[in-house]
């Protein structure tokens, strides 16, 4: 293993998510911090009250990245979204399956809706997750169900399901709203999901603005509460962006050897309406050409751009590596 002391004497003590990666870069574990420096030291020390898997897991690591955020919720926002994107190994094998939960939609159910499982058993379903704090991924569907109503029943039926009296669900189970209209509807929780949470905003200001123009203004009074809640979600997710914009940031370190091979390694950020949702590392060699770091990044982007598609934005930076 390598000597982490350096490394673990500048971590800072603030909020934050912590990945740990073997030597060949693959991601073992992603974890949330109430003090990274006190945390992420603590894998390091007392090895008697690890369990086996802690210290098998402890024993690959090859090397540490960590995201600094303001507060301890957005670590764990920001913790769920890179699990549910990048699924780590040892997040799933270090946990217990009574210790997580995953959001499954099942979007093909003649009534499709959200539903909080411990496991991924439907292939038809689309998942999120899982989420280490069990509290609170069930209080944020909870709320999300009280801004856009969604059905638990997965057939119609004679007789409304116990969410329709308290205003939790539009009666769609027993045929009194539009199939179309539910589906939109679920589309906005799907976006909230997926860190997108301004689509939902937007949505929910229309109403308002609607209700106001015309003269109803119980019901716009009950729509900005729910955008109050929606904003209260957001606020929780780490902002980098002053603008919610959708852009993948992409920085390349490399360093030239002496035989003139270039070795460079890619941090990826993803960020969607200004948050970031994934964070990723890559390494890559590159060729003994004239100005060969550009040569290394054209690579990369070229590969990055046909597994992901066009529709991102990009912006990238290129420094080189100088040892002292």
């Amino acid at each position: 293993m390598p000597d982490f002391k350096s490394i673990l004497q500048n971590l800072p003590d603030s909020p934050g998510v912590y990945r740990y990666y073997d030597n060949k870069k693959n991601l073992l574990y992603i974890g949330k911090a109430k003090s990274l420096k006190k945390r992420v030291t603590s894998y390091f020390q007392n090895s008697k009250s690890h369990n086996e898997r802690i210290t098998l897991m402890i024993s690959l690591i090859d090397s540490i990245e960590y995201t600094q955020v303001a507060t301890e919720k957005e670590s764990l926002i920001l913790e769920a979204n890179l699990i549910n994107n990048l699924q780590p190994k040892y997040n799933v094998l270090l946990k217990d399956d009574k210790s997580y939960l995953f959001i499954e939609y099942t979007k093909n159910d003649p009534i499709p809706g959200f539903f909080l499982v411990r496991k991924k058993e439907n292939i038809s379903s689309e998942y999120y997750g899982p989420f280490t704090n069990t509290r609170q991924i069930t209080e944020v569907m909870k709320i999300l169900r009280t801004i856009f109503p969604y059905c638990q029943e997965r057939y119609p039926s004679q007789k409304p399901c116990q969410y329709v009296s308290i205003k939790q669900c539009n009666a769609i189970c027993v045929g009194q709203e539009d199939k179309t209209a539910y589906i939109a509807r679920n589309k906005l929780i799907l976006s909230i999901l997926n860190g997108r949470t301004k689509i939902a905003q937007d949505e929910v200001k229309i109403k308002i603005n609607e209700f106001i123009a015309s003269g109803n203004y119980e019901h716009a009074a009950f729509y900005r509460d729910k955008l109050n809640l929606l904003k209260d979600i957001g606020e929780k997710q780490k902002i980098v962006l002053k603008v919610a914009e959708d852009v993948d940031l992409i920085n390349l370190v490399y360093q030239q050897h002496e035989d003139g091979e270039i070795i460079g390694s890619f941090f990826v950020q993803q960020i969607r309406d200004g948050r970031i949702i994934n964070v990723f590392n890559s390494i890559m060699s590159g060729t003994t050409e004239e100005d060969s770091s550009s040569t290394l990044l054209d690579s990369f982007l070229f590969n990055y751009t046909n597994k992901n598609g066009f529709q991102i934005p990009l912006m990238w930076s290129v420094s080189e590596f100088i040892n002292n």
